[in-house]
């Protein structure tokens, strides 16, 4: 069995396939989106941790093995700690939250449901999405014509 990182372990960031398919994509059809993008990864990893989290305290889920308290939840092959604040109902999370050692709501998918790779895929392209949102509503003028963005 893997071993999984404690509560105070984090591991260090590494992209998604879904966030460097979208990164490519921005960066030959779209670069006036790329860097804004790459810069609201974070906080787009972060929103939808927190609801992922929320969920974790929350609902009852497959593994879960007792009622959790404030920022604790425990599984029937580990223990998930993160903040309290960020599992209420609409937290509204700081780029750099960690849950159970992750920063990666796809990689604490993977940690707690190993056999359910097709959601933790979910989440990544959720992620990827939400910066992609965030990254256009900064101002960005997309081409008048999509048909004029280099192909």
């Amino acid at each position: 069995m893997p071993q999984h990182p404690t509560s105070t372990e984090v591991r260090s960031e590494v992209r998604s396939v879904f966030e460097r398919g979208h990164d490519e994509w921005l960066r030959a059809n779209r670069p006036d989106l790329a860097d804004r993008f790459t810069a609201e990864l974070p906080g787009a990893r972060a929103a939808v941790l927190a609801r992922l989290w929320g969920a974790i305290a929350r609902e009852p889920l497959p593994g879960k093995v007792a009622t959790p308290t404030p920022g604790r939840v425990r599984f029937s092959h580990t223990t998930v700690a993160g903040p309290a604040a960020a599992a209420e109902p609409f937290a509204v999370a700081a780029p750099g939250l960690t849950v159970g050692g992750e920063q990666s709501p796809a990689a604490l998918a993977v940690a707690l449901w190993p056999d359910r790779p097709a959601f933790a895929d979910e989440l990544d392209n959720s992620v990827a999405n939400l910066a992609l949102a965030r990254a256009a509503r900064s101002g960005h003028a997309p081409p008048h014509d999509l048909a004029d963005a280099p192909a």
